[in-house]
């Protein structure tokens, strides 16, 4: 076996993994791809076995976590342990070898046009193609949280939370674990496209059921352009929080159809 396909043989396998443990629940089926990227693992150098095995110690809590879009203050305290163990795990593993490879930088070295340049594209057109999908293509989307309408306060402010609380994360695991990974191992496309398997897989569990997911296809491979541009959390950030403005007031609208209000 030649070493690029091995190399993309063991990712594929993974993400194989992935999608059929995190998306589809499907345990005995994702054995067989889990059992191939194990196997390809042991061929791998140092350096990239390394770096697989930090990305399974982000991806196992997911794996056990119970990941849905129930915004209850109950269900929110009980998986913020398994979203943080998925982003420190991996550093944690890396700490000694590789300490700079996951380092998180919240703020960009110097502000550039070109990234600000970037987003007033990419907002309006993801913007655009959210609301056009949610709000005419499958307006079923926004019924997938399971909200307390009785209660509107305590349920807005607690999907508020939830929804950035679980933004954040998106961008922290997607962009600057996953991706991060991936790209010292492929080039940048095929790095960006292994993450947004990734990424999608968890959309999927959070809300984005049926065909939702895809829709989001664009916008994280446009996040993924973006973070390796500016090499920092805070424009992709800046991006995911203007969309869950949009996305917020659609669930808002679509459920509490009576309640006047301000956006929050």
């Amino acid at each position: 076996m030649s070493f690029q396909l091995q190399r993309y043989g063991a990712a594929l396998s993974l993400l194989t993994t992935v999608v059929l443990w995190l998306t589809f629940e499907q345990w005995l089926w994702g054995i067989i791809p889990a059992l191939v990227f194990a196997f390809l693992l042991t061929k791998e150098p140092k350096d990239p076995q390394r770096r697989y095995i930090a990305l399974c110690l982000g991806l196992i809590p997911l794996f056990v976590a119970p990941i849905n879009s129930d915004t209850s203050i109950r269900h929110v305290l009980f998986v913020i342990p398994f979203y943080a163990l998925s982003v420190y795990l991996p550093r944690i593993y890396l700490m000694r070898k590789e300490p700079e490879l996951l380092k998180i930088h919240w703020l960009p070295k110097r502000f550039k046009w070109s990234d600000i340049g970037y987003i007033s594209f990419t907002i309006p057109g993801s913007a655009l193609g959210l609301w056009w999908y949610l709000t005419y293509v499958n307006p079923e989307v926004v019924y997938n949280w399971p909200l307390d309408i009785s209660t509107p306060v305590k349920t807005l402010s607690m999907l508020f939370i939830g929804m950035y609380l679980a933004g954040l994360w998106d961008e922290i695991f997607g962009q600057n674990t996953a991706l991060a990974i991936f790209e010292t191992m492929f080039p940048f496309p095929w790095a960006n496209l292994f993450a947004m398997v990734i990424y999608a897989a968890a959309l999927w569990d959070l809300a984005f059921r049926g065909w939702g997911f895809l829709v989001m296809f664009p916008f994280v491979l446009s996040q993924g352009i973006l973070w390796q541009k500016s090499r920092t959390l805070f424009w992709v950030v800046v991006v995911h929080f203007t969309l869950e403005v949009l996305l917020y007031t659609l669930i808002v609208q679509s459920r509490f159809p009576d309640l006047k209000f301000g956006l929050f």
